[in-house]
């Protein structure tokens, strides 16, 4: 029997760092898709915004027709999308001599894919939500409906392989990729639905938004990060050393701000009043 070999100073996972990061990611991601997607694509077709909360986009759509409603609604998976796909493209760049900046960026990058596959995938038959303002109105909403499921499935699964893939170099192939794919992958989906829930709970307008968005979007959307171990099985490990994820003060400060700053402003809402 080979017992596994302790980590090292280099490859040890600091875990007030990768919880630090989980939160930065969570918050960040949050503000993509309400304020970046659904609030600018609000403004830019003339809607009035009233208020930005964690959970969602208050305007007035009065002003606004069918067609544009349904493209402000289309634009938080979006942003999603596309943020998703570059900080993906750029993780694959940073060297591993930055493993906080290299971890941070797969993370994200990744998320964000997997919280607009998981809005498509899972809440395209929902009677609430982004999904269902898309399509709500159309002629066939049902071949729409299955047609966003569809999609929304392609998106998660091609995720989770990009995900699986990337995520190698910090497991690395030895006897203890499993615990260290385990710490990276469910450490960070389970403070990110705590984070998405709890700040839900600030929401002033409806505690359902707390279970309905909230939840949905992050114990729900990011549900696939939890399958990354299961997977990482499938895949090859590098002989070489895994990379680590060593305490980082910056880190630790953005993970901090961003939780302030999401639970003071963002979650019960901007602007006040």
């Amino acid at each position: 029997m080979r017992a596994a070999s302790a980590p090292t100073s280099t490859t040890r996972i600091d875990l007030f760092t990768l919880i630090a990061i989980a939160a930065f990611v969570n918050v960040a991601a949050t503000i993509i898709h309400e304020a970046v997607g659904h609030g600018l694509m609000a403004v830019a077709l003339g809607g009035h915004v009233i208020r930005v909360t964690s959970v969602d986009l208050d305007y007035d759509a009065r002003s606004l027709a069918d067609v544009q409603q349904r493209i402000v609604a289309a634009a938080g998976p979006l942003a999603n999308i596309v943020t998703g796909l570059l900080v993906v493209t750029f993780a694959g760049r940073i060297r591993a001599s930055a493993p906080v900046a290299r971890y941070t960026a797969w993370l994200f990058g990744h998320v964000s894919l997997f919280v607009a596959g998981g809005y498509a995938m899972a809440l395209s038959f929902a009677p609430y939500g982004d999904m269902n303002a898309i399509v709500r109105g159309l002629p066939a909403p049902l071949a729409w409906r299955i047609a966003l499921t569809l999609v929304g499935v392609a998106i998660s699964f091609g995720t989770l392989l990009h995900a699986t893939r990337t995520l190698v170099p910090f497991v690395g192939g030895g006897p203890g990729r499993q615990r260290r794919a385990v710490v990276l992958t469910v450490v960070p989906y389970v403070t990110m639905g705590i984070v998405a829930v709890s700040a839900g709970a600030l929401n002033p307008d409806s505690p359902m938004l707390i279970v309905l968005s909230a939840g949905a979007s992050s114990f729900g959307g990011n549900a696939f990060m939890a399958w990354i171990p299961a997977w990482i099985r499938g895949f090859r490990g590098s002989p070489i050393e895994p990379i680590g994820l060593p305490r980082s003060p910056i880190a630790i400060a953005l993970g901090s701000a961003a939780l302030l700053g999401d639970y003071i402003a963002l979650a019960p809402g901007v602007p006040r009043g």
